[in-house]
């Protein structure tokens, strides 16, 4: 094998290593270990109780007291009817869940499996990111720097469905570039590993609708859509204005009585803090270069012309798809948390650096001067 493709490897063990070796133990290991047991039955004080313990020994007193501190916290640790109220929020990310309770099966215990699931998806991750490189004909080098400046260490840390939800955009996204029917499959599940997902899968169906597979496009969508509703029917989910009061106005320990705020003041603050966060993130220069080259060579990326000898499928799959996918997200829910968009700020990314590569001069051969 050669170098380059070992750097891709190198960098998928280094993300699956620090994953497992440095977790996060941030404060939706709680709801997840707790979830996985309110499926197998426990609730009141017992799910508590058995949440809190397990949860303890992975992490210890001390950072179990700091992530459930103040009154949102300390409400949720001392009441198990405020941490019943929680775990809406956690069950609709089912497909996590059910690995969650399969590695359990083979012996890893809830809290810990919550964030070696993580490593290994975002090492997956890596590996994706590698083949979506080749595809496109670039360099398997740059991965590092696009797996550093898309900040996937973080999402291969956490206790949280990121991960694994940014591996299945990657799978879906490699599949489309090689249109294969199969990319349906993940763009279907993706509302049960995130529901806001379902706004990718969306715009995966519409890049292939227009490519000319209307039929797999459309039941493709009405499949994602379905997947959406029933999770969030079946698992009790939040209301979407319940879910952005609780995420950007302000934490109720106890959601399910939480009464959503009618000032329209409330939500445009949300907005504006959503602005200020957003240019305090690197990810902000990527979209504002890929932004820059679309509109540049706008022409001959959406027109009939190609840049540099662009693909025109290729560009839709890598720059309109995450970058919708980053304005209907912020639009709907103005939060810009990294983790949340480290698919898309790698694929634009990965997009720039192609047609950059694309866009420089090819040396000239060297002719035998003619002669007499």
């Amino acid at each position: 094998m050669q170098l380059r493709y070992l750097i891709v490897l190198a960098t998928a063990l280094a993300i699956l290593l620090v994953g497992a070796l440095r977790p996060a133990h941030n404060f939706d290991i709680v709801g997840y270990v707790a979830t996985a047991h309110y499926n197998q039955g426990l609730r009141g004080e017992a799910l508590a109780s058995q949440t809190y313990a397990e949860v303890s020994a992975e992490i210890g007193d001390a950072r179990l007291a700091a992530l459930l501190s103040g009154p949102y916290g300390s409400t949720v640790r001392n009441d198990p009817v405020s941490l019943e109220q929680q775990l809406p929020f956690y069950r609709i990310r089912q497909g996590y869940v059910w690995l969650m309770e399969l590695a359990h099966r083979a012996g890893v215990d809830y809290a810990r499996s919550s964030y070696l699931i993580a490593a290994c998806f975002q090492a997956i991750s890596v590996l994706l990111l590698g083949a979506i490189a080749a595809r496109i004909g670039v360099s398997p080098w740059a991965i590092p720097g696009v797996v550093f400046l898309a900040n996937y260490g973080e999402l291969a840390q956490l206790s949280t469905p990121d991960a694994m939800a940014c591996a299945f955009t990657l799978a879906a996204t490699l599949l489309a570039l090689r249109r294969s029917p199969w990319a349906c499959l993940f763009a279907v599940a993706l509302p049960l590993v995130r529901t806001d997902f379902v706004l990718f899968s969306a715009l995966l169906m519409g890049v292939l609708f227009l490519r000319g597979e209307r039929r797999i496009a459309v039941a493709g969508l009405v499949a994602a859509v379905a997947a959406y509703v029933l999770n969030n029917r079946l698992n009790a989910g939040y209301s979407f204005l319940t879910v952005f009061h609780f995420t950007l106005i302000g934490l109720d320990p106890y959601p399910a009585t939480l009464a959503v705020s009618t000032n329209p003041a409330d939500y445009l603050a949300a907005y504006g803090r959503m602005l200020k966060t957003l240019t305090r993130s690197p990810h902000v220069a990527i979209y504002f270069v890929a932004a820059c080259v679309a509109f540049i060579h706008r022409k001959a990326l959406f027109g009939e012309g190609r840049a540099a000898g662009a693909d025109p499928h290729a560009t839709r799959l890598l720059l309109l798809v995450p970058g919708l996918f980053v304005l209907a997200h912020l639009a709907l829910l103005p939060i810009y948390t990294e983790r949340y968009f480290a698919y898309p700020a790698s694929v634009i990314l990965l997009w720039l650096i192609g047609m950059a590569a694309r866009s420089q001069p090819r040396p000239v051969a060297a002719t035998e001067p003619a002669r007499n």
